[in-house]
């Protein structure tokens, strides 16, 4: 299943999206499917599975897909439970936070031109789990936040609990992906609370 849109449909997708011009993230599926790109290059749209046929033919429950001006589709994302995005403000990434089980949320980035996909979560373990346990805890989730640096580096949040011998220790930490040299960093220290929970 994949949306089939002509040249001029882009023109009449843009004016929809345009009252939430000034938003550059969204919640799927949700209240709206689209989300336009800063720069008004792109739409953002997402497609919802009505049938088992559907989901096979999406890769899952839902999928996303870029319109460019041209008409052509691209799939973004697929995807079973529910995601949070946020575009780049120079429309060259896509952050995508998926929610993909009560205990476990992951995310990454989508490279527009490259049409490639970054797994941030694996970026951030490959580098930091040898030395923070709480990355190997029962429950952790993985969050896009914001973009920073003009759009280059992007901030993510990593928080959860179950990490302790009695699997109750709480943390929220900060690190950050730079998408120029796929390095990540951590910048905030552990906070930590034996009684804390969270849901994502």
């Amino acid at each position: 299943m994949k949306p089939n849109f002509q040249p001029g449909v882009f023109g009449l997708l843009v004016v929809a999206a345009t009252g939430c011009s000034s938003v550059k993230e969204a919640s799927f599926p949700g209240k709206t499917t689209m989300l336009q790109a800063p720069r008004q290059t792109m739409v953002l749209k997402n497609v919802d599975a009505e049938s088992e046929k559907d989901e096979v033919a999406l890769g899952a429950s839902h999928a996303l897909f870029l319109l460019d001006s041209t008409g052509r589709s691209t799939r973004v994302y697929s995807y079973s439970r529910h995601i949070r995005v946020i575009w780049s403000p120079t429309d060259q990434f896509l952050a995508i936070t998926d929610y993909d089980g009560s205990d476990h949320a992951t995310c990454g980035v989508f490279f527009i031109q490259e049409g490639r996909f970054i797994d941030v979560e694996s970026a951030i373990k490959q580098e930091f789990e040898n030395r923070y346990e709480e990355l190997s805890a029962s429950h952790i989730y993985f969050e896009a936040s914001s973009w920073i640096s003009g759009g280059n580096r992007l901030a993510v949040k990593v928080r959860g609990y179950g990490y302790d011998p009695d699997g109750r220790g709480a943390f929220d930490s900060r690190y950050c992906y730079d998408l120029l040299t796929g390095r990540t960093t951590r910048d905030r220290p552990i906070n930590t609370s034996p009684t804390a929970t969270f849901r994502p």
